[in-house]
């Protein structure tokens, strides 16, 4: 078998370009964590059967860029009130450089179930009281680069899923249409 580059990876770059769109159209939403949450409940019916199909396959996909983006925007406003202003480039940089494909394993339930612990996890992390030590901030913008990251792989494992959907359905017409 001849040598060639991994299909998620042949993906990732791409996926990462239109995150990048979506973060500088997004930029000047106030509340971002709600509009996370607004997304995934979206999001959540559509992959809630842990299947894809091609109908659903593009809102899933713009709903995934959403809460990416939402959650890259809550990191560098992070950052800029930690004084370590960063840039969005580099931001998506370092996503898609900490990406690894031999690590992205599971189905649409799986992922849709991490992405619905990484929300959880934010959302008691924001919702404590008392004052936000160095380490807790830390602690948060881990929370939110890990939902970007399982928002990109699921993103990924839809595209690939897509793609080998679409075969199969014209097989299926090709049938319809020579019976």
């Amino acid at each position: 078998i001849p040598a060639g580059e991994h299909p998620k990876l042949a993906i990732l770059p791409r996926v990462c370009a239109g995150l990048f769109t979506v973060c500088k159209s997004l930029q000047t939403v106030k509340n971002s964590d709600a509009m996370m949450q607004g997304y995934y409940s979206k999001l959540k019916p559509l992959i809630a059967a842990g299947k894809l199909t091609a109908a659903n396959a593009e809102a899933v996909v713009t709903y995934l860029q959403c809460i990416a983006a939402s959650a890259l925007i809550s990191v560098q406003r992070q950052y800029r009130q930690m004084e370590q202003p960063v840039t969005m480039e580099g931001l998506i940089e370092e996503l898609q450089n900490s990406y690894r494909p031999h690590q992205d394993r599971g189905r649409m339930r799986t992922k849709a179930e991490d992405i619905r612990m990484d929300l959880a996890d934010i959302d008691c992390q924001k919702n404590t009281s008392g004052v936000r030590t160095l380490e807790d901030r830390k602690k948060l913008l881990s929370s939110y680069k890990q939902l970007a990251l399982d928002c990109v792989r699921t993103q990924i494992f839809a595209e690939l899923e897509v793609q080998s959907l679409l075969p199969v359905q014209e097989q299926a017409a090709n049938c319809i249409v020579t019976m």
